[in-house]
């Protein structure tokens, strides 16, 4: 898909769905760049099912660059 996060070290558990970085993360991606003291994934409470949700936290820096415009 084009994303590549790196982290030192990540927990999960797999019977709650839940998955938790251990130490800062850097993550790359067709949108731009991340960088946080934390990451963590779950599924969304509202669709518990279906979706998750995917949680920066701690020193958020968010690096944005939008698609080059053709003219």
């Amino acid at each position: 898909t084009g994303y590549d996060i790196r982290t030192p070290a990540v927990t999960a558990r797999l019977d709650s769905t839940r998955v938790e970085t251990e130490g800062g993360v850097r993550a790359e991606g067709p949108p731009g760049r991340i960088t946080a003291d934390r990451m963590i994934l779950t599924r969304d409470p509202a669709d518990p099912q279906g979706d998750y949700v995917l949680d920066f936290a701690g020193n958020v820096r968010l690096i944005y660059q939008p698609p080059s415009v053709k003219e």
